[in-house]
């Protein structure tokens, strides 16, 4: 009786992996990678506003 409960259990946890598998595939990285604008060479990100006060300290612009 544990053992066939082991086995049903295991086949059952099987086959709804195996229907998960086949339902949502796995997808690459480089293809997620590859449809993010940071992924074109020629990619200029906005320049980011800042609001409210002025820092006291000098800030250093990045290029």
């Amino acid at each position: 009786m544990d053992v066939s409960t082991y086995v049903g259990t295991v086949g059952l946890f099987v086959t709804l992996f195996l229907l998960f598998i086949r339902v949502f595939p796995m997808i690459a990285m480089s293809e997620v990678k590859g449809a993010l604008p940071e992924a074109d060479p020629h990619y200029v990100p906005e320049p980011v506003l800042q609001s409210g006060p002025a820092p006291d300290f000098p800030v250093r612009e990045i290029t």
